[in-house]
């Protein structure tokens, strides 16, 4: 088991030689900010959310909002870890993430699914038809199952 803090650690090395997944996920963020401008709330869904090391940007961003920040509600989708204790890395996003948005008064909502992607039901998603929805899975598409491949081929 690898401490989040070397994990960090090792992400702000890699990003400061690769700039390229900074780059992404700068678009990205500036993409979720423009669609949602006037929005009073907002939920993503990060297949693969890992540490969340996406998300702090945008909702510092979206604390600046004129009109105030909207509410955030992330369901974060990462594949269970062994042991005792399976949903505990997802889990600890969502604690920091919520730590992250207290400090920016930022409203926020997480819920956490660890489990293998392809069996996430659509009623664990906690969709709202009426609030913007931000599906992620940057760098990690290919976990997704392949729904053109048959188990049996």
């Amino acid at each position: 088991h690898i401490p989040p803090s070397e994990i960090l650690k090792a992400n702000r090395v890699y990003v400061a030689a690769v700039p390229f997944k900074i780059m992404s996920y700068y678009t990205t963020n500036k993409t979720i900010a423009s669609l949602v401008e006037e929005a009073p709330s907002i939920h993503i869904i990060d297949f693969g959310i890992f540490y969340g090391l996406q998300w702090p940007c945008i909702i510092q961003n979206l604390s600046r909002r004129p009109n105030g920040p909207p509410r955030i509600r992330i369901t974060g989708i990462d594949f269970p870890q062994p042991g005792f204790r399976p949903a505990e890395r997802v889990e600890e996003t969502g604690r920091c993430l919520a730590k992250y948005c207290e400090r920016y008064n930022v409203p926020f909502e997480y819920y956490p699914i660890a489990k293998k992607w392809e069996s996430v039901q659509l009623e664990e998603l906690k969709i709202d038809r009426n609030e913007p929805l931000v599906v992620n899975c940057l760098y990690r598409s290919h976990n997704l199952f392949d729904e053109s491949i048959e188990e049996n081929s």
